[in-house]
């Protein structure tokens, strides 16, 4: 099978490229726009999804079976302050990529999030009506609504993991500031559960060769809030787990609206797939070893 992913050089692209590659089943080609990636891993494209008869032309070209659409602006703040911009990228980029693939004869993949959510009560099923409370969200629940008339997969998510280029992903972040001595200051009251972006590549992979369509939610097996995640990296990677600050997002004044408790239930996908869900625990020693074992290297030296 051959499988186009946008956003080749972000954290789920360059993650969805290795993990497949390396499960040697499937072809996968990537786009890019701002940040090249280097040859030997697999065919990529230099591509704007806002310049739709490239993307159209392109798509015919690549002649994909399935194309992932994981290009977007997802920085909550960045989006409150460049709603315009936020909107052309997150919907009429999504449009593009939606109707590009169908025009190829491609099954689309729609990568959505948590943030769909206002996070009042928190455990939300693929029925649940979505209320989002930020701009971010706002822009991923009108991607949504593009994906459903074509029949897509959309995945609703939150994942962590390694990044391949500069940008610090949340988890790494908290590793690299301990390691450096530094202290972090993480939310008590904010929940999620995540999933290791290298399982969710896998349990996407595997709801394409099943050629499911609809809503999946696609998290971690377990909720918990920033600060515990934290706790749970301190205590597999070995650091100095004083060195991380309980805070609460209800005291800061500068940020975005965000959803308190936006946590998915995974009861859908759990009966769906083979791919075992990782736990918290689970998820965090599978990304220690990712470094331990020499893919983190392989990762940053795609970009």
């Amino acid at each position: 099978m051959k499988i186009l992913i946008t956003g080749g050089s972000g954290l789920l692209g360059t993650n969805f490229i290795l993990t497949v590659s390396e499960m040697k089943k499937h072809e996968v080609s990537a786009l890019y726009n701002t940040h090249p990636l280097k040859n030997g891993f697999c065919d990529a494209f230099k591509a704007d999804i806002l310049d739709r008869p490239k993307l159209k032309k392109l798509f015919r070209e690549i002649n994909p079976d399935a194309v992932i659409h994981s290009a977007a602006i997802t920085d909550v703040n960045y989006c409150e302050n460049h709603k315009e911009e936020a909107y052309k990228v997150n919907v009429e980029g999504t449009k593009n990529v939606l109707e590009a693939s169908s025009h190829a004869g491609s099954k689309s993949v729609y990568i959505s999030s948590d943030s769909l959510f206002d996070g009042r009560k928190g455990n939300y099923s693929e029925e649940d009506a979505p209320h989002p409370i930020n701009y971010y969200g706002k822009t991923k629940l009108l991607g949504e609504k593009e994906a459903e008339k074509y029949n897509s997969l959309i995945i609703r998510t939150n994942f962590y993991g390694w990044n391949a280029g500069s940008k610090k992903e949340f988890s790494e972040w908290i590793v690299d500031s301990i390691e450096s001595g530094n202290k972090v200051n993480l939310f008590t009251d904010v929940y999620f559960n995540p999933i290791i972006v290298t399982s969710l590549s896998r349990i996407i992979t595997e709801l394409i060769e099943k050629n499911k369509t609809g809503v999946f939610n696609v998290a971690g097996r377990e909720r918990c809030s920033r600060f515990q995640f934290g706790n749970v990296i301190a205590d597999v990677f070995h650091l100095d787990s004083s060195l991380i600050i309980p805070s609460k997002f209800s005291a800061q004044k500068s940020m975005a609206p965000r959803p308190l408790d936006p946590t998915l239930d995974i009861s859908r996908i759990s009966k769906t797939v083979q791919e075992k869900i990782p736990g918290i625990e689970e998820g965090i020693f599978d990304m220690k070893m990712l470094r331990d074992s020499g893919y983190l290297k392989k990762l940053k030296s795609m970009i």
